[in-house]
């Protein structure tokens, strides 16, 4: 028997049509880059120092007192809201967490 008349896969397997251009041979890829950066942009915000901050607080996980002291060590703050987030931090009684809350909320938006 010659190996020309054995079957080959190509024989067997139909040959899969284009899907037409360039764009049907790089939607694959490019869908794939597309969930790969919606996974990443995600996982950022879920790590990003405010976002965990406010999950802390929210949970119960860190004290009103200890959320603002980390609030002052890891974000950058325009000066009034330094001056708010400072007389938090020193008071004598522990701030609320609605407060800090809000706090938080108009230091995201002032980034």
């Amino acid at each position: 028997m010659k190996p020309q008349d054995l079957a080959g896969i190509h024989d067997i397997l139909p040959l899969r049509a284009s899907a037409g251009g360039w764009f049907g041979d790089w939607a694959p890829w490019i869908l794939l880059s597309m969930v790969v950066l919606v996974i990443l942009a995600s996982v950022w915000r879920w790590f990003h120092p405010l976002n965990r901050l406010q999950r802390a607080l929210q949970k119960g996980r860190m004290p009103p007192r200890r959320v603002a002291h980390e609030l002052a060590r890891t974000v950058e703050l325009p000066a009034s809201l330094k001056r708010r987030l400072d007389e938090l931090r020193f008071a004598r009684h522990s701030p609320d967490a609605e407060s800090l809350q809000a706090l938080i909320d108009q230091s995201r938006n002032a980034r």
